[in-house]
């Protein structure tokens, strides 16, 4: 589609072609290297984003990671705090969450 928008003048430069706005919506699903990442846009008649939902791959995985640290909570409850800390730590990055959410 993108390609039917864009043609390469002589000089090897790209001239946009004429194309009509319609309110549209689209869904997609990308490879990450965590995981899945998928998108849905909805586009108004302006031809704007209307609406707009990702889903990245460490937002699908924090409920499990959730119930992970309940059962390590739960399992290490006899050990000091620092432990504790440390082996939650550990876990979380088992989930290879993105730098952000990482941090939080």
């Amino acid at each position: 589609m993108v390609d039917d928008l864009l043609e390469l003048d002589i000089d090897g430069t790209a001239s946009q072609q004429e194309y009509c706005v319609k309110e549209s919506q689209g869904w997609a699903v990308g490879e990450a290297p965590r995981g899945l990442l998928y998108y849905y846009f909805k586009i108004n008649e302006k031809g704007n984003i209307s609406e707009c939902n990702i889903i990245t791959p460490t937002a699908q995985n924090l409920t499990a990671l959730e119930l992970a640290c309940q059962k390590l909570m739960e399992q290490t409850s006899d050990q000091p705090e620092r432990e504790r800390k440390h082996l939650v730590e550990m876990l979380i990055r088992t989930f290879d969450p993105c730098i952000t959410c990482s941090v939080h």
